[in-house]
């Protein structure tokens, strides 16, 4: 069945989350001290708990609203915990994630992922996200993509959820049922749609409730990037478009906004 988009999971999918950092006491003493010119009032440890604490309030008031899987703002939860660094702006507080519990720190781009979005891009796929994220993840993906020489407008604007931006995330179904409708502007139906995504219960079970085709992505021979690029060469062997010179490069700006007539002809 012939793919026209492709929605991406971020975090072990599109980016490596294997190795991750914490930062040191030194480290969080240091921090006090750049901000604040004074000794921390409480520990990394005490600092942890209490964002576990803020963060299930924040839950359970969503919860009650009606909000199945919420998601929160980081920087707000450490706003907080730690008012007294409220006039810090968003990049700042993001580094005090390290103290909350061990992170990933730029973490590289998936083997093969870049060559998959070029194959996909190349042959007129429309490529989007759905992730479950914070803004520091998305400075994160740059960095990624431009190690690989790609920017994030291989992705169409109209085709990514990031959590942080809606209050929810995966594997509510309003998320896929927000993509869909997007699509459906784009002339793309479910079944036309692959999701590719390393967690079978946020990412490929609400994908297939959707009605999408999937990739579940794990680290195995037969499930790995190399393997989806092997798999979509040898499935569709008419993949790539008749008249690539209609197809957008991926030097060339993609659309911010879905527009039927700009994407891939419908098959």
């Amino acid at each position: 069945m012939r793919i026209r988009a492709a929605i991406i999971d971020i975090y072990g999918t599109l980016l490596e989350s294997n190795s991750t950092i914490s930062q040191n006491a030194d480290h969080w003493n240091q921090f006090w001290k750049d901000h604040l010119h004074k000794p921390p009032r409480i520990t990394p440890e005490q600092f942890s708990a209490e964002c576990d604490r803020v963060i299930a309030k924040m839950h359970e008031l969503a919860q009650a609203r009606g909000i199945k899987y919420p998601e929160v703002y980081w920087p707000h939860v450490v706003a907080e915990v730690l008012p007294e660094f409220s006039f810090l702006e968003e990049p700042q507080l993001s580094e005090l994630r390290y103290y909350y519990r061990p992170m990933p720190r730029d973490p590289p781009l998936a083997t093969g992922a870049a060559d998959v979005m070029r194959f996909l891009t190349d042959a007129g796929v429309i490529l989007g996200i759905a992730s479950n994220c914070q803004p520091y993840t998305l400075r994160e993906l740059d960095v990624a993509l431009a190690r690989e020489g790609l920017s994030r407008k291989i992705f169409q604007l109209d085709l990514c959820f990031f959590s942080f931006e809606h209050g929810f995330g995966k594997p509510d179904p309003y998320v896929f049922q927000i993509l869909t409708a997007r699509l459906a502007r784009c002339g793309i139906r479910p079944h036309n749609t692959l999701m590719i995504g390393d967690r079978i219960d946020s990412d490929i079970e609400p994908a297939m409730q959707a009605g999408w085709q999937t990739w579940h992505l794990r680290q195995t021979i037969d499930g790995d990037w190399t393997a989806l690029r092997n798999w979509l060469t040898s499935t569709w062997p008419a993949f790539l478009p008749a008249r690539r010179s209609e197809v957008p490069s991926l030097g060339q700006t993609r659309l911010s906004r879905c527009d039927p007539s700009a994407g891939a002809a419908p098959r």
